[in-house]
């Protein structure tokens, strides 16, 4: 490995093997398309158990819903990664067999959302531009994800509706949010 290199993403890269194509080099953090192994697919399994919110009841109490999820044909997974190599956060699209629109998953381990609105913004111009057929992303988030919620308004996000009693969480129902960004929408 060339230690005199400038560049980074390549550095941590061949440091971590296991990390796919670059996508979006935002800096502080980086987004790679996910090779999903049988190591990276534990560790996921792992973390959603940290978090009892991540994923519905159903997904995150049943290994097997969560591998079916992971394993989608129609969807596409990116994880971010920040300046330590560290995976902090995935990105998914499912759906994908829409055509026209998708359905965007957001979800950040490091619990800090906030900062990463250009690197969102980031990630959805590189969507719109790697898969053109795509003229919309949908994001339904259920009403507990307040800070999951504020940034899908700071990325560009609109309300579009709410679905009543859509998701079983935390033993309770609750409700989503439903948000679109249009590909004419995102700067």
């Amino acid at each position: 490995m060339d230690r005199d290199t400038n560049d980074t993403a390549v550095l941590r890269s061949q440091l971590r093997g296991d990390l796919g194509r670059l996508l979006v080099d935002g800096g502080q953090w980086q987004v790679y398309e996910l090779e999903l192994t049988l190591e990276k697919t534990k560790w996921l399994w792992e973390q959603m158990q940290r978090y009892r919110t991540l994923f519905s009841d159903f997904t995150r109490g049943d290994v097997q819903n969560f591998y079916d999820l992971i394993s989608l044909r129609d969807s596409y997974w990116a994880e971010v990664v920040d300046e330590q190599g560290q995976t902090v956060g995935m990105i998914y699209w499912t759906g994908m067999s829409k055509i026209i629109d998708a359905d965007v998953h957001l979800m950040f381990f490091d619990r800090k959302p906030a900062e990463k609105v250009a690197l969102c913004k980031d990630v959805a111009k590189w969507f719109f531009g790697e898969f053109p057929q795509y003229h919309r992303m949908t994001a339904t988030l259920p009403i507990i994800y307040h800070a999951t919620i504020r940034l899908a308004g700071h990325i560009g996000f609109r309300r579009e509706g709410r679905k009543r009693q859509s998701q079983m969480m935390g033993g309770k129902k609750v409700d989503e949010l439903i948000f679109g960004l249009l590909s004419s929408e995102i700067q």
